[in-house]
């Protein structure tokens, strides 16, 4: 009852959450099926995303988004950097004081950098290893298409997780271009 009564409350927000959820799926159904997408396509879904996210986090968590807005024209794989956007949503301690998550992207003429911080639960998994399967598959994906022109980092430090991929534009597209 109570559940149905706090829809009924926030009537707006749940029909919101819903055209979220479904611009969600139509891109996953649709445009991540092709090899590229251009940036701002990958950026609105983010976006999408985290708006759904912030449903369920209580005020105490501090969330920083800092996306561009202009892709400068920059096709990209989809869904590929969302894996950290999900973990940091996934492993992040809502209720306990003092916790964040930043998600960043910075983009320029040479580089692509996406770095995604948060806040752990001491009791977190996260805190033995820096990754599982999913992290994994990324690692393999991102080899498979970039090669050697990326750096990715996963490091915990008090309880802080932070995942930094770097991907060198410049050297990716001159190799492609020589081939």
């Amino acid at each position: 009852m109570d559940f149905i009564h706090s829809i009924e409350i926030n009537k707006t927000d749940a029909q919101d959450a819903v055209m979220k959820l479904s611009r969600l799926m139509r891109y996953l159904l649709y445009e991540s099926e092709h090899g590229v997408t251009p940036l701002g396509h990958e950026i609105n879904f983010m976006n999408h995303y985290i708006d759904l996210m912030r449903l369920r986090i209580s005020p105490k968590v501090e969330l920083k988004i800092d996306l561009p807005d202009n892709d400068n024209g920059l096709k990209i794989p989809p869904l590929l950097f969302i894996p950290f956007i999900e973990n940091a949503f996934k492993h992040t301690d809502f209720q306990q004081q003092n916790s964040f998550i930043k998600i960043a992207i910075e983009l320029n003429q040479k580089n692509f950098q996406i770095q995604v911080m948060n806040k752990i639960s001491p009791k977190n998994s996260l805190k033995k290893e820096t990754g599982g399967h999913g992290s994994e598959s990324l690692e393999h994906r991102l080899r498979m298409i970039y090669e050697n022109s990326f750096t990715l980092s996963k490091t915990i430090e008090q309880d802080i997780f932070v995942a930094n991929l770097k991907i060198n534009l410049h050297e990716f597209y001159t190799k492609m271009h020589s081939r």
